[in-house]
């Protein structure tokens, strides 16, 4: 006679319970809608950005000479690396809607999270005139709010103190 094994615990059924490593089940499909959430607002910027991307294309290479230019997937955006000379000279690179050229050779993860802030901040009513309004006055650098709010160290900024007190 075969006897029942109690001491079992019986399989969990539907996409409840854990996983062998602990973890809860359908958990991946939470960080997929969410990445995938994360990527349509970065299509959408894209194509919001359209005209100042390209603006910012068509003035990167009229001004620049040795640049290589592609689409960095992480933040959506045209990315532009070893401009030599023109719009690439300004610090260590600019944004113009979701378009980004630099003259370095490479662009780390951290400072395309920088810029891809920079490319929602583009996105603001007026914000070319007053990005530059609020540059002149801040001083530049690490007092513009505007670097600030797209986070400092990300976009290779050392904080120093502010003549307005941030």
């Amino acid at each position: 006679m075969p006897t029942l094994q109690q001491d079992k615990e019986p399989p969990p059924t539907g996409v409840f319970g854990k996983n062998r490593n602990g973890s809860c089940r359908g958990s991946g499909v939470v960080k997929k809608g969410r990445t995938g959430v994360r990527k349509t607002y970065q299509a959408g910027r894209f194509v919001a950005n359209s005209p100042r991307t390209a603006f910012g294309w068509v003035a990167t290479k009229a001004t620049t000479s040795g640049s290589d230019c592609g689409v960095n997937w992480q933040e959506i955006m045209i990315v532009c690396t070893g401009a030599s000379r023109g719009l690439a000279n300004q610090r260590d690179g600019t944004a113009y809607g979701s378009f980004f050229v630099t003259s370095d050779d490479t662009v780390n993860p951290r400072k395309m999270a920088h810029e891809g802030k920079h490319a929602d901040q583009a996105l603001l009513p007026g914000a070319w005139l007053n990005y530059l309004v609020v540059e002149v006055a801040s001083g530049g650098d690490s007092c513009n709010p505007y670097e600030r709010a797209a986070g400092l160290s990300d976009g290779g900024y050392t904080p120093r103190p502010c003549w307005y007190g941030l």
